[in-house]
């Protein structure tokens, strides 16, 4: 978390709706300490739904190199496993 502003929870109680503004503007993570210790992060939606989405996009890419190594079944084999059809 290179691009940060680092908040006291005391200090994000008084301006909570300042911090969001300036992170919004700022376009940087608020993040909120609570005795020392470093407890929420204050960003914009945005940059939130992007960050889940490349996590997934991620995942999905992981999965399907897992899938290249997997034995390959026909699919009328794997109806008839699966329904014994």
């Amino acid at each position: 978390m290179n691009d940060t502003t680092n908040l006291a929870i005391s200090d994000f109680r008084q301006d909570v709706a300042g911090v969001i503004n300036r992170v919004l503007a700022t376009q940087k993570t608020a993040v909120i300490f609570q005795r020392s210790e470093p407890k929420v992060a204050v960003v914009d939606v945005k940059y939130l739904v992007a960050l889940e989405e490349a996590f997934l996009d991620a995942g999905d890419a992981a999965e399907a190199e897992r899938a290249k190594s997997e034995k390959k079944t026909s699919l009328d084999t794997y109806i008839a496993k699966r329904w014994g059809k």
